[in-house]
């Protein structure tokens, strides 16, 4: 997952696997596809595209970034 959240922020890059969530507060989330669960680490992978996406998203970034979240 490394969509926006509903409120259109990021998620933090170790959010739950599945929603972005943070660990405290996590609780029980409901997601589709998912359904109801507790919160997971993220793969290696999203905390990677997570990382990237908030990258690109600093008005200081250059295009390295952008390019790179597309590999």
């Amino acid at each position: 997952m490394t969509d926006q959240r509903p409120d259109g922020r990021l998620p933090n890059p170790n959010g739950c696997r599945w929603c972005g969530a943070d660990r405290h507060g996590h609780d029980q989330r409901w997601v589709p596809g998912v359904k109801w669960h507790g919160w997971e680490p993220p793969t290696s992978e999203q905390r990677k595209h997570r990382m990237l996406a908030r990258r690109a998203r600093r008005p200081d970034c250059g295009r390295g970034a952008t390019d790179l979240l597309a590999s």
